[in-house]
């Protein structure tokens, strides 16, 4: 019998295929443009640019090198950057994540996309493209610019760094944890105004807390507690709002719409004006505080053993108790000068509607409201009042 024999090289490719294994391809190093079609690509201690070019696998970059990433790139898997610098993700399609250890700053450029971004003892991220979420510790800040971060949100922990948010979409929650810098989501002339879609959640840091302009499709939280700084709330849209313990900051609420409650709590100096309150209102311990031209569609503000002045002025609406607090002036509450300072008031005609003053301890002077119950206990001195006109008025208050 004639006997048939392969050669060597098809007998070794037909052993690898009975035992299911493939011979892999070399990782390539780049250093300069790099174009076609790679398996994994290395960046040791050189500048690289991968120009319309295509990786199976992934880009690791390390030993201080740099990556370029332009011209309709494709990574099919991650960029890892060890010990790296500067990276700019310029016009480039990840499918994996983006990863920076002991590097530099990053850059997403607007016809960038990529998965999620994650640093940890790095610089800075300047991103204007698509992200699927942000993961920042112990580096430097983040700064968002026409950027959409989606379907995740921003992490932000121990950064050194602001948080500027300027044009962008996120739609999920923003984190923001023991950070130096302020957090500012707010439109300007240099700043187009951003969509959160998500709660924002500050805390134990030392910087300012501005949300400005702020446009919400479905109205998130915010938390701000023990952040070392001012909150400042202007044209935006809320449903619950917390803060407290913001040490030595004010707390200013100026046009703000919210759907759901509001709590203030040990802060220093606290102001809102022209709001409109869409649940309860909580305003205890601060060190004084102004509430002025806010609607409150018949809910419950209720401020309660503050230390400082105590203003309540041309409001419309306000179901209120005014409790332990020092020095308090409610005056003009009434339809006609809320209406004149800009409130939205319903068509009762009443500024004030159910008013319990309890127990304060200084001056208290309630002078020109309209209401149905104006009711006052134990109050050292007794209010004085004049010219207000409510259908029942009861104890201390009897005769104002």
């Amino acid at each position: 019998m004639e006997r048939f024999t392969l050669p060597l090289a098809a007998t070794v490719s037909l052993s690898l295929l009975v035992l299911g294994t493939s011979v892999s391809q070399a990782s390539t190093n780049c250093s300069g443009a790099l174009g076609g079609t790679h398996n994994d690509v290395i960046v040791n201690g050189t500048s690289c640019t991968l120009n319309g070019a295509t990786v199976l696998g992934s880009v690791l970059v390390n030993s201080g090198g740099t990556l370029i990433a332009t011209g309709g790139t494709t990574v099919n898997g991650s960029i890892q950057v060890d010990s790296g610098s500067n990276i700019d993700l310029d016009n480039v399609r990840v499918l994996g994540d983006v990863s920076l250890l002991n590097s530099a700053d990053v850059t997403v450029g607007t016809l960038a996309t990529i998965g999620t971004l994650k640093l940890e003892n790095s610089g800075a991220v300047n991103a204007s493209g698509n992200i699927g979420s942000i993961e920042s510790k112990d580096s430097w800040g983040v700064k968002l610019d026409g950027a959409m971060v989606s379907p995740g949100g921003v992490n932000l922990e121990f950064a050194s760094g602001p948080l500027e948010i300027c044009g962008s979409t996120l739609n999920d929650r923003v984190n923001v944890v023991s950070t130096t810098g302020d957090v500012l989501i707010e439109s300007s002339l240099s700043c187009e105004a951003s969509t959160i879609n998500a709660t924002v959640m500050v805390e134990g840091g030392s910087g300012n807390v501005r949300l400005v302009g702020t446009l919400t499709t479905t109205p998130g939280d915010l938390l701000v507690t023990e952040q070392n700084g001012n909150v400042f709330l202007k044209d935006v849209a809320l449903s619950d709002v917390l803060v407290e313990k913001t040490l030595t900051g004010n707390v200013t609420l100026q046009n703000v719409i919210t759907d759901s409650d509001i709590s203030i709590t040990n802060n220093a100096h606290i102001t809102i004006n022209g709001t409109t309150f869409g649940s309860s209102i909580e305003i205890n311990e601060n060190s004084g505080v102004t509430v002025t031209d806010n609607s409150a569609s018949l809910e419950q503000v209720l401020i309660s053993g503050n230390t400082g002045p105590i203003l309540v002025a041309r409001n419309c609406d306000l179901m209120l108790t005014v409790i332990e607090n020092d020095d308090v002036t409610i005056i003009n509450n009434n339809q006609v000068d809320a209406i004149t300072a800009g409130a939205t008031c319903n068509t009762g005609g009443f500024g004030l509607t159910y008013v319990e003053v309890n127990k304060n301890t200084s001056a208290v002077s309630v002078i020109n409201n309209t209401g149905v119950l104006l009711t006052c206990t134990d109050n050292s001195p007794a209010p004085i009042g004049s010219n207000n006109t409510f259908t029942f008025t009861d104890k201390q208050c009897i005769g104002s």
